[in-house]
């Protein structure tokens, strides 16, 4: 999404704050302008590790919390997620020291809400989405009084899980918050920069999202051309301009404007580049494809499939257990030493106990009933993923067959039936996106806990297109379906389905449905 790309607390957001001004020549400073600017993420990330070799000699300017939070931030911007949560511990452990008495002077205050901010961004990415709200709520209880310039940023920052979830309603209700928060600033200058970025951000979801209120793209379009001039996101704003003008009916404009972007988007790392791709194919599709554009349509997939393999490979979600276990083992241990201290530890422990059960006891029953309405959610939420990619295949095969008429009629011969009209290379163009695959296999994980583990084990030579195949049998979509959902031919499904027949050994009397469904 263009709004993770924008969103994220960083040192230098605030440069009227009441915080001493960093030196220009800072590597933390010049990495931080850099990446406003729009400049290569590689680059930014090489001069923030100077900053941190500073910071390992003891010669720095800026807190370490602020340098080792930014380092850990723009390895999340980067894609390297493990390397990004570990420098955020770093901070986060480099805060606990600084703070041990409990008390958080003004230093502290305002490296702690840029910390949980730069945290709650990186969980947003990885899909922790529960997380990176519980500390959005811990960095705006500190965004008070003369830290309310932060405000703004943290609202926007909220609404990007929401997003994320398809919860629109909760996304331009908290980016609509943004808005206000910036507004009442006392100080017109902080109260412009929050304003603009604010606001870019709330046209950015109308124009993300053109469905949800399509009578609001045209002034979203105005919004961003307004705030150009003065924007910290040009190159994202621009794209998303184009994208505005091409679904305003100017997609002459707006397309040849997304393909300028495009190369300046490509240099600030391969996930803004697959955004500025997907923006880009979206319109091109909307606006009938030229056999010259299918080069983009294969290049998105490509780093869509990078995205996910690399995904894959970081142990992200143990490395932040570790981290979450390594705060409840102090807060613990504080809680002990201070229990340790009264005269009535006996009677305090056998309260805590009874009280613990209470809420165990609480909390199971809680969990079940949560546990039963996060089933049915997301039962609704995987139907109506697979619902609107058939839909998308089913618009995208009539508009071939036409292409194909058209073409076939200026050269005299006959238009051939829907079973012989090859459209595996237009079909290729509207696969699952990682996000929407990714987000396929959680909820179908969530659905049958431990059944793609156990087919893995017991037959480990499955491809990852044979489990999404498997998963659909499973969840008792038919053939059709599950060719439209896929973007594959009929016959594709017919062979897919011969290959798991041969993979699970079955005998002709065997019906694949009703094996799949008793594994």
């Amino acid at each position: 999404m263009a709004t993770l790309f924008v969103v994220g607390c960083s040192s230098s957001s605030n440069d009227e704050c009441d915080k001493a001004a960093v030196p220009d020549s800072s590597f933390h400073d010049r990495a931080f302008r850099l990446m406003e600017s729009g400049g290569s993420i590689d680059e930014c990330i090489e001069l923030q590790k100077k900053a941190v070799e500073e910071l390992r000699r003891g010669e720095y300017a800026e807190t370490a919390v602020d340098i080792l939070s930014q380092m850990g931030y723009l390895y999340s911007r980067g894609g390297e997620y493990l390397n990004g949560l570990l420098f955020l511990q770093e901070a986060a452990d480099s805060l606990n020291i600084r703070t041990e008495s409990g008390i958080l002077g003004d230093d502290e205050i305002e490296d702690a809400i840029r910390l949980y901010g730069n945290t709650s961004n990186l969980y947003t990415r990885m899909g922790l989405y529960d997380e990176a709200l519980a500390l959005n709520d811990k960095a705006l209880a500190l965004a008070v009084g003369k830290y309310r310039s932060y405000q703004s940023d943290l609202w926007r920052m909220r609404s990007v899980p929401y997003d994320n979830l398809s919860k629109l309603d909760s996304a331009f209700s908290w980016a609509h918050k943004a808005i206000y928060a910036a507004a009442a600033l006392p100080d017109s200058m902080k109260c412009k920069d929050c304003l603009t970025r604010a606001e870019n951000h709330l046209a950015i979801l109308f124009i993300e999202h053109p469905d949800y209120m399509p009578d609001s793209v045209s002034a979203a379009a105005k919004v961003l051309e307004r705030n150009l001039p003065v924007s910290r996101t040009v190159i994202t704003d621009s794209l998303l301009l184009g994208r505005a003008y091409a679904l305003l009916g100017n997609p002459s404009k707006g397309i040849s404007m997304m393909r300028a972007i495009t190369p300046s988007m490509q240099k600030r790392g391969e996930e803004e580049f697959a955004y500025a791709l997907e923006m880009l194919s979206e319109s091109l599709v909307e606006n009938a494809l030229a056999s010259s554009d299918y080069e983009i349509y294969k290049e998105s997939r490509r780093l869509t499939d990078a995205k996910l393999a690399k995904l894959k490979a970081n142990a992200l979600l143990g490395a932040d257990f570790r981290y979450r276990t390594s705060q409840v083992i102090s807060e613990k241990q504080s809680l002990e030493k201070e229990l340790a201290l009264t005269h009535q530890r006996n009677l305090l422990l056998c309260i805590i106990f009874v009280l613990a059960g209470l809420v165990i006891v609480a909390a199971v029953l809680m969990s079940i009933k949560r546990k039963n309405r996060l089933l049915r959610e997301r039962r609704a939420e995987i139907d109506n993923l697979i619902g609107e990619r058939i839909r998308l295949n089913r618009e995208i095969e009539k508009m071939s067959m036409g292409i194909l008429h058209q073409k076939q009629t200026e050269e005299n011969t006959e238009t051939p039936n829907n079973d012989d009209f090859d459209a595996s290379e237009i079909f290729s163009m509207v696969l699952l996106t990682q996000k929407d695959e990714t987000r396929f296999r959680q909820l179908f994980s969530n659905l049958n806990p431990g059944f793609i583990e156990n087919i893995r084990s017991r037959y480990p030579e499955i491809s990852p297109n044979a489990e999404l195949v498997l998963m659909l049998i499973r969840l008792r979509k038919s053939n059709e379906e599950i060719a439209l959902t896929l973007g594959i031919k009929r016959d594709s499904v017919t062979k897919a389905r011969y290959r798991l027949r041969s993979l699970f050994g079955l005998s002709k009397e065997t019906d694949l449905n009703e094996f799949i469904t008793q594994l």
